[in-house]
């Protein structure tokens, strides 16, 4: 099979920045993965403004999460949380769901007042069943309230909908609406799983303009909506598309043996470990410079 695996990724992923700022969401590895980023500087063309385009999940500095059943300690979280700011990340990811990662996040933030330049985004917790319409506003606001608190900031770049039915309700988009208004978050929208739904919210709720959408060498999903997402973008406020799980949740990376639930993907998998081989790039840069290309 002749394939030239740059070429294609270069072809499809340069039509995707066009139209999108898009953003990337790394969740937790261990520092070694920064390391590895760092070693290969010449894939991500060492630049700062292409590295403000990497966001880090916070995940795991609050709960045990995915693969890993430890939650680190408070001083590896922010050994964490300072070796990406030195390797120039400047957005953060977390949510109200998250166990301690607001708190912690907040408590790094008092330690190291100079870093308050990040960028953080969070999101609102999965809406409970309300009788009244005031319920639901007064839930965001409170909400919205603590985030920031347990964050010690004042404004959150980006608030969105946990639950991806809960941005199609017209009380959640009045109070973010307001809460954006009043200059306390800067954009909102919806953690989705199926990028459909991103359509769904932007034709439900035309102020909507962040999402969070899973995207990654095996995940092409999303390319299948750049035509109708161009066409609201001309229309409405230009969208932000967060990318995550650009390692397919470690699928891609991992040594172990695949579940029976993935076996599926043990040719393509193969496939992909031999491309990084072939470009001399580790699995995490190849995965990563995919996304970025």
């Amino acid at each position: 099979m002749k394939i030239n695996p740059r070429q294609q990724a270069n072809n499809n992923g340069q039509l995707h920045i066009e139209l999108y700022e898009i953003k990337l969401v790394i969740y937790f590895r261990p520092i070694s993965f920064f390391e590895d980023l760092k070693k290969h500087s010449h894939e991500v063309k060492n630049d700062m403004q292409r590295m403000n385009r990497v966001v880090l999940g916070t995940a795991q500095i609050g709960m045990p999460y995915s693969f890993s059943t430890n939650l680190p300690s408070f001083q590896k979280s922010l050994s964490i949380l300072d070796r990406s700011y030195e390797l120039g990340i400047r957005r953060l990811d977390t949510a109200a769901v998250y166990g301690h990662s607001e708190r912690r996040i907040g408590d790094w933030l008092r330690l190291s007042p100079s870093k308050r330049t990040v960028k953080i985004t969070t999101k609102l917790r999965k809406l409970p069943s309300f009788d009244t319409a005031g319920e639901v506003e007064t839930f965001v606001r409170m909400e919205l309230e603590q985030s920031c608190k347990r964050l010690d900031s004042d404004k959150i770049d980006g608030y969105m909908a946990h639950e991806f039915r809960d941005i199609l309700n017209a009380r959640v988009q009045e109070a973010l609406f307001e809460a954006q208004s009043q200059g306390r978050i800067d954009k909102f929208g919806a953690s989705c799983y199926d990028p459909y739904e991103i359509l769904t919210a932007r034709e439900n709720c035309t102020t909507c303009n962040l999402f969070q959408i899973p995207a990654n060498i095996l995940d092409r999903r999303l390319y299948e909506i750049v035509p109708k997402m161009q066409s609201l973008d001309s229309q409405f406020k230009q969208a932000q598309v967060m990318i995550r799980s650009i390692f397919a949740r470690g699928i891609i990376t991992s040594t172990t043996t695949l579940s029976r639930n993935t076996s599926h993907l043990r040719k393509p998998i193969a496939l992909i470990h031999e491309m990084a081989k072939f470009y001399e790039l580790s699995l995490p840069a190849f995965c990563l410079n995919y996304i970025l290309s």
